[in-house]
């Protein structure tokens, strides 16, 4: 899927670049990555990190990669970024554990998907039989989407609905409000972040027992037992 494809892009482009803002300060370490062709037009500076890493499986990413098989190291990655990436996948649980493996323990997964819940989940009831995009792609209820994270060992810290405009209408902020338009739990965009719980080492204490006496009776010397024989 392309932005062209995606109604009111501009303003969905803007509003997911604004909530990273808020985000990105608070991603430190070596790397971050980008998931998927939507990825490539957002700006990921205020991130604490290394390297940005755009992953696509087209040739004009810096990894081309099906987003299934990453090549990452398993506990590497400190983010990812997957936007509007998960309706395309027809295993869509299985690019979570994939991203949730390489993940690093604290690292954090930024998601982005399309809200059911919304005027354009009411639009795909009525296009869902069309081959137009994005109405003919699945879109998946938060509730579903944190219970598949809260399976996969991580823990949603941040969640917000965005845009709850009609396909096509654009949010001008001269004139709209934010609390209206872009927040909502009803807004066209689910915009969710969760981290990856850092695994901990319980130490497991010996279980002393209180040693019991062997009642053998008394060892006589070896050398007298010898000149016995």
């Amino acid at each position: 899927m392309k932005w062209r494809n995606v109604p009111s892009s501009d303003s969905i482009k803007l509003l997911i670049q604004q909530q990273l803002d808020l985000i990105l300060p608070s991603i430190h370490g070596y790397s971050l990555v980008a998931l998927g062709e939507l990825a490539t037009v957002f700006n990921f500076q205020l991130a604490n990190v290394v390297n940005v890493i755009h992953i696509t499986d087209r040739q004009r990413a810096d990894v081309c990669a099906h987003p299934h098989q990453l090549p990452l190291a398993s506990d590497d990655i400190d983010a990812i970024f997957v936007p509007l990436l998960l309706e395309e996948s027809n295993r869509p649980h299985e690019m979570l554990r994939e991203v949730a493996r390489s993940l690093r323990p604290g690292g954090k997964i930024i998601l982005v998907t399309f809200n059911p819940i919304s005027v354009w989940g009411f639009h795909k009831l009525i296009f869902h039989r069309s081959k137009r995009q994005p109405w003919c792609y699945p879109f998946y209820r938060k509730g579903r989407l944190v219970d598949w994270l809260t399976l996969l060992g991580l823990d949603i810290t941040l969640e917000h609905g965005l845009f709850a405009k009609l396909p096509g209408s654009e949010y001008h902020p001269s004139s709209d409000h934010i609390e209206s338009v872009a927040y909502s739990r009803f807004g066209a965009i689910n915009f969710l972040v969760a981290e990856k719980k850092i695994k901990t080492l319980t130490s497991i204490r010996a279980s002393w027992k209180e040693a019991r006496l062997i009642n053998s009776g008394v060892i006589e010397p070896t050398r007298k037992n010898i000149d016995n024989i």
